[in-house]
């Protein structure tokens, strides 16, 4: 175990509430003056807390895989730690030089060229303009835009812009990396070579990482620490895989049943009722995850009851766990009569990349939308035959080629 090069204790981050510009000066110095003031209400409706009591160390040579849902206070806390926002209590103890990719285009000046902002970076970062130009052409080669190397980054797309700001956070000497979400952006084989690049990084060159995705095999594969933070406060801290279990459990993050047969009212309304939904898998592995290497991945169910004179079609609609649309599977046919009715889709093996998915439910009468039933399924795939960062779609499959049966039970 190496020494210890980051140590958080009691982190706390307070926001006030309302907007911080009042157009008024006395206004202003007063909410300035509040601000400055020591804490004293904890709960004041007047404030937020973002983060609060966080303590944790990182050691050299630590890959620390962050974990919570949307708002538990992640990217603050990355902030805090890459100095770039004051906490409200608590202090952080850093050894060495950190740099950051906590979003697109952080540290990076729209008017200055892809070259520029490179030496721009490495002057940051505290590194001489010899350092930088050590560097320069592995990061260039490595970000693939050196067309555009002297086109000012604020014509870049986003895509580019992550190609860049990637290259140059994982190349340029920073003791301490720190990567927020760089997955949410860019082409899929760009991602799965920042993925094998921090591997890189983290094993052969020892440096400390902290890594942020909604991707939990990620997670799982680069991480040998992790962190779980929900609605601001730590709940796990230690071996990946059992603060993933932790953040599993906790937050529901997966979801195979729901079963709503002895709810007095079901959700939907007067076209549609859902009496149950499900997953059921043809094989799983044991911490509970889908196998796409099977010829049939998993059966989504939904059984519900539907009104006589509806006409209800279904739409079932997959998203990764960043909210990124995938695609739609429909219904051929169509209830025409009073009572309950069961879908059911199969999708095969192969299809899906490792990850962790929701499902969306839709349904329709005479075309027009009548319900949305958001979120209700959730699973990840996780194939060890083909390595845990296996994100190569099945070859010749583009769309899906599989449909929605639906039968009156």
């Amino acid at each position: 175990m190496g020494e210890v090069v980051i140590k958080i204790e009691g982190i706390s981050k307070r926001y006030k509430k309302g907007v911080r510009n009042s157009r008024s000066l006395k206004q202003d110095i007063l909410n300035w003056w509040s601000d400055k003031k020591p804490v004293t209400d904890t709960y004041s409706d007047d404030y937020i807390w973002a983060l609060k009591d966080v303590s944790f160390e990182v050691n050299q040579g630590d890959v620390l895989g962050f974990l919570g849902n949307n708002g538990a206070g992640k990217s603050t806390l990355l902030k805090i730690i890459s100095r770039i926002v004051k906490p409200t209590e608590g202090s952080v103890k850093g050894i060495g030089r950190v740099g950051s990719l906590l979003e697109v285009g952080t540290g990076f000046h729209g008017e200055l060229t892809g070259r520029e902002n490179i030496f721009l970076n490495g002057t940051i970062l505290g590194m001489s303009k010899q350092e930088v130009k050590s560097k320069f052409d592995e990061i260039v080669e490595f970000s693939g835009i050196g067309a555009f190397l002297d086109t000012p980054v604020k014509r870049y797309s986003s895509g580019m812009y992550m190609r860049l700001a990637f290259a140059v956070a994982v190349h340029l000497d920073s003791e301490i990396l720190i990567l927020d979400e760089v997955l949410a952006v860019g082409d899929r084989d760009f991602q799965q070579k920042c993925l094998n690049k921090i591997r890189d990084v983290a094993t052969q060159e020892g440096r400390t990482i902290m890594f942020v995705s909604h991707n939990i095999q990620a997670v799982r594969s680069l991480c040998n620490k992790g962190l779980f933070l929900s609605e601001g406060r730590m709940e796990n801290f230690g071996k990946t895989d059992h603060v993933i279990n932790s953040f599993i459990t906790k937050s529901k993050a997966y979801v195979d049943e729901q079963d709503f047969s002895d709810n007095a009212v079901p959700p939907g309304n007067e076209y549609v009722r859902i009496q149950k939904v499900c997953l059921k898998p043809y094989n799983t592995n044991p911490q509970g995850g889908f196998s796409r290497s099977t010829s049939i991945l998993l059966s989504v169910e939904f059984l519900f009851s539907a009104k006589e004179s509806s006409r209800l079609n279904v739409d079932f609609r997959i998203f990764n766990f960043s909210g990124d649309y995938l695609f739609n599977v429909n219904s051929l046919e169509a209830s025409n009569s009073k009572g309950q009715f069961l879908a059911t889709c199969i999708i095969p093996g192969n299809f899906l990349n490792s990850g962790s998915y929701y499902i969306d439910m839709l349904f329709f009468n005479h075309s027009e939308p009548v319900f949305e039933f958001s979120k209700c399924l959730s699973f990840y795939i996780e194939d060890k035959s083909q390595g845990l960062l296996d994100y190569t779609h099945a070859q010749g499959i583009i769309t899906p080629q599989f449909t929605i049966d639906l039968n009156p039970m």
